[in-house]
């Protein structure tokens, strides 16, 4: 897989390298790349993207989202918690 510094994932394959599938993951430059199967996950300086091997982006998520929900999610734990005391 090939990333560019505008977001896009290009991928291919064979001996010829052909030209496997190609998306815009983000609009910034693609910092890292998990391929797992059938879901390649592309991160950027501020969002995560999940996309089918095909090349379609099925989700896109923002780290303000995340980090909200991760705040949510201690605050949930730390009343859990107190109340169990």
């Amino acid at each position: 897989m090939i990333t560019s510094f505008q977001g896009h994932v290009t991928s291919y394959f064979g001996t010829a390298a052909q030209k496997y599938t190609a998306f815009q993951a983000h609009q910034t430059d693609v910092r890292a790349l998990l391929v797992r199967d059938p879901v390649i996950v592309a991160t950027s300086q501020d969002a995560v993207a999940f996309a089918s091997r095909q090349g379609f982006v099925q989700q896109v998520m923002r780290f303000e989202f995340i980090l909200a929900a991760h705040a949510q999610s201690s605050s949930t734990r730390a009343s859990q918690s107190q109340n169990h005391r």
